[in-house]
């Protein structure tokens, strides 16, 4: 066989164990899988479980929610459309598509692991919006983030900043080796993190009205200040689409081993950290 006949076929491989099913609704959550590494999404939030190596869960939650011009609150995607999304599913990577009269969101997931025990994982999400309408449509997208560096249910150990515009990173006290990066594309127009319990509320239940980000803490300055917690973070980009126009908003999490040089780096960023006591994980 002809190295290109083994690229050929090596590649249909790739591409049928990769392939989305037939699409139809999607009503329950679903599992996705490779290498090391697995999700589940619950086609109502987005992602809720994001685990490498067995390890406790990366992530809380993971969303998208939307505001149209108007409107009081900002919804997630299964609430903003009023109905479940059609979804195709393949083992690694999943496409959930929403229809209005106005506007189609299709969300794109995909999951990249390592080889067992090397603790690396990349999940990415690009959530596509089009305006299908025949008037201008102005929007504001909120992306939720919850990521935890190692998942303790009473005493989470966590410290997070935005690195540089769009970045977003999340360090554990008693993990120095783990990085949590989040790098989301385009820039967003703004962003808040804090305590992963105001900000749960201010969105999952929604008890301010239509949210607007304060852009804090500045770029380069951790949540919180002192000591260690629980976070969320939460982006914002305000759009207006013209008839026919379609942008997508791209949000790569990635769990990273360091080399050992920048490792002693980021052990400095962790060393002194103050272990305190919180409340009962959320269910």
């Amino acid at each position: 066989m002809t190295p290109l006949i083994r690229t050929a076929a090596a590649a249909a491989l790739v591409l049928a164990c990769t392939s989305l099913g037939q699409a139809a609704p999607v009503t329950r959550s679903f599992t996705l899988s490779d290498g090391s590494s697995e999700v589940v999404v619950n086609p109502s939030n987005g992602v809720v479980v994001w685990q490498t190596d067995g390890e406790p869960d990366n992530v809380f939650l993971l969303g998208h929610f939307l505001r149209a011009e108007g409107d009081s609150s900002d919804r997630r995607l299964r609430q903003f459309f009023g109905a479940a999304p059609e979804g195709a599913i393949g083992r690694n990577s999943a496409t959930l598509s929403w229809r209005s009269e106005t506007l189609a969101a299709e969300l794109d997931i995909v999951l990249r692991g390592s080889l067992p025990g090397v603790g690396q994982s990349t999940l990415s999400r690009t959530l596509t919006l089009s305006n299908i309408g025949e008037s201008p449509l102005s929007l504001v997208l909120f992306d939720y983030i919850d990521l935890d560096g190692v998942f303790d249910q009473f005493n989470q150990k966590d410290r997070t900043r935005l690195v540089a515009p769009g970045i977003v990173e999340t360090i554990n006290a008693t993990r120095p080796d783990l990085l949590l990066r989040t790098t989301l594309s385009p820039t967003p127009d703004a962003w808040e993190i804090g305590n992963w319990l105001d900000l749960y509320f201010k969105f999952l239940f929604d008890r301010d009205g239509p949210t607007t980000l304060p852009s804090t803490p500045p770029i380069g300055a951790w949540f919180p200040a002192e000591g260690v917690g629980d976070q969320a973070a939460v982006f914002s980009w305000t759009l207006t689409l013209a008839p026919g126009e379609s942008l997508s908003v791209v949000s790569i999490s990635e769990r990273i081993i360091p080399e050992p040089a920048a490792l002693s780096l980021l052990g400095l960023a962790v060393t002194g950290l103050v272990l305190t006591r919180r409340r009962p994980r959320r269910s």
